[in-house]
C-alpha cells in the first residue's frame, strides 16, 4: 500500500515534450550520519502522460558496491532488503551482508562494514511506483570497520531536462529548473508542469513546495543529518 502520492500534471503539452526529448528525473531525500553522502538520480521517466502519480511506501533496501573515490554512477551493486531499525554487516570483501537486529520504525538503518581492510560504497534503496524497482537514493564511503546510518526523508525532487542523465549518476546541482516536494505529512499533492511556465500549482507560500533553480546545488536540499 502507498503512503506517499505525488501528481505531476503535464497536459496535454506531454506529447510534444516527449517528441522533443524531455526525460522526468526523480531525487528522493535521506537523513545520514556522514557528512559526504551525496544523492543520485532515483528515477528516469521518458514514458510520462497528461497525468503522473508517483507513489511510494515504507519499503527499503540497502546496498554496497566497489569502493571508488570518483562521483562514478551508482550501477553495479548488492542490493539486500532491510526494515527501518535493522543493520546490514558487510561479511566479506565483495560486500555480501547479513541482516540482523530487530524492526523499529523509529531507528535509522545501519551498515556496518565488518571488514577490516576494505571500503565500500553504500547507500539506501525505494522503489518508486512509475518504475517499479528498487533504486539508491544517496551514496557515500563506508570506511572499514566503520558504521553508517541512514533514515528515509519523505521529500521528492523533479526535474524535467532534454540532457541525458542515468539513473544512478550523481548529482550535485540542478541541470535544469526543479521543484522540491514535502511529503512527510502524508497528505498527497499535486504540481503541474509546462513548457511555457515550467513547474506550478502552488503559491510562494505554501510550506510544502521549493523552487529549484539551474545549477543550484541539490546536497543540502537532499541529504540531512541524522
Amino acid at each position: 500500500m502507498a503512503l506517499y502520492g505525488l501528481t505531476v500534471d503535464v497536459g496535454e503539452d506531454f506529447k510534444k515534450m516527449r517528441e522533443a526529448g524531455y526525460v522526468l528525473y526523480g531525487f528522493k531525500g535521506v537523513s545520514t550520519t556522514v557528512k559526504n553522502a551525496e544523492p543520485v538520480i532515483w528515477f528516469t521517466d521518458s514514458t510520462y502522460g497528461k497525468t503522473n502519480i508517483i507513489q511510494w511506501s515504507k519499503a527499503y533496501q540497502g546496498y554496497t558496491s566497489t569502493y571508488d573515490p570518483e562521483p562514478k554512477p551508482v550501477v553495479s551493486y548488492n542490493p539486500y532488503d532491510v526494515d527501518m531499525g535493522q543493520t546490514l554487516e558487510i561479511s566479506d570483501p565483495y560486500g555480501s551482508c547479513d541482516r540482523t537486529g530487530s524492526v523499529n520504525p523509529k531507528d535509522p538503518i545501519t551498515i556496518y562494514n565488518d571488514q577490516a581492510h576494505t571500503q565500500f560504497r553504500v547507500g539506501i534503496a525505494e522503489k518508486p511506483s512509475n518504475t517499479g524497482k528498487f533504486t539508491p537514493l544517496c551514496v557515500t564511503d563506508i570506511d572499514a570497520k566503520g558504521t553508517v546510518k541512514f533514515t528515509p526523508v519523505e521529500k521528492i525532487l523533479l526535474i524535467f531536462a532534454t540532457e541525458a542523465r542515468d539513473e544512478g549518476a550523481v548529482i550535485t546541482q540542478a541541470f535544469s529548473a526543479g521543484v522540491l516536494v514535502d511529503l512527510s505529512d502524508g497528505v498527497p499533492k499535486k504540481i503541474t508542469y509546462s513548457r511555457k511556465d515550467s513547474w506550478g500549482g502552488f503559491t510562494e507560500k505554501d510550506p510544502w513546495v521549493h523552487p529549484i533553480s539551474y545549477k543550484e546545488n541539490i546536497v543540502a536540499k537532499l541529504i540531512g543529518s541524522a
